[in-house]
């Protein structure tokens, strides 16, 4: 379902089950931001969490049925978890385009193996903050919206 709409990126997903719960987590590289992938996702979910009451309402069932490429589906999972990862190269554009906006020089960006084994990226500590903010957070704005710190022509 996530191909059609987004066929350059490459999506994975684990299902994990237990007794009365169902979970999907959904991962990716780069691509679209989450909340674009959560409009199509939360379709499958067959209800939502409630706080208030520390209970899971389940969906009607005409809300959970799904017709997709001509097959009939009632959405069952309980849970469904978008995990987005920014490589280090797209962090490295992403802090060059703030760089650039606020007339700064970005800190470098280095990989490394994390703690589970996959590569992950850090900063030096030259340049940590910018105008009050850790450069971090300006990357993860610019991840959900490119245009934020693009220069007007």
């Amino acid at each position: 379902i996530l191909r059609k709409p987004f066929p350059a990126t490459k999506f994975s997903g684990r299902i994990a089950r237990g007794a009365g719960v169902s979970l999907l987590r959904v991962s990716w590289t780069d691509g679209p931001i989450v909340a674009l992938v959560k409009g199509i996702t939360a379709r499958f979910e067959a209800g939502h969490f409630d706080g208030m009451t520390d209970s899971y309402n389940y969906a009607d069932a005409s809300d959970r049925t799904l017709l997709i490429d001509g097959k009939v589906y009632v959405a069952g999972t309980r849970y469904i978890f978008e995990d987005r990862t920014i490589s280090p190269a797209f962090a490295r554009r992403l802090l060059a385009q703030v760089a650039a906006y606020f007339c700064e020089t970005a800190p470098t960006i280095t990989e490394y193996i994390g703690y589970d084994g996959a590569a992950c990226w850090k900063m030096d500590n030259t340049n940590a903050m910018l105008h009050g903010e850790w450069w971090t957070t300006y990357l993860h704005r610019a991840a959900e919206n490119a245009a934020l710190y693009a220069k007007a022509a």
